[in-house]
């Protein structure tokens, strides 16, 4: 086996082939009806305030069960 101590590798070549973009067939392409476009926006706006809604009733329930603790360790400590 031999060593090279001085050696430095080349470096890794690539191949690069150029895009060009073409406006028309982009628009071909990319284009989506309107009525798709809203209602993909309606859904995703419900499952926003759905999921909204659900974090807001969590935090709630953890509020609550931690007011009861608290009010339950006072009474220990402090009514006891």
């Amino acid at each position: 086996m031999r060593l090279k101590f001085l050696h430095t590798p080349k470096p890794k070549g690539y191949s690069y082939q150029p895009v060009y973009y073409n406006p028309d067939e982009e628009k071909q392409n990319n284009e989506k009806p309107v009525e798709e476009t809203s209602k993909f926006r309606r859904e995703m706006d419900s499952r926003w305030r759905a999921h909204r809604r659900k974090n807001r009733a969590n935090t709630l329930q953890l509020m609550v069960y931690l007011l009861i603790i608290l009010g339950l360790l006072y009474f220990i400590f402090f009514v006891w």
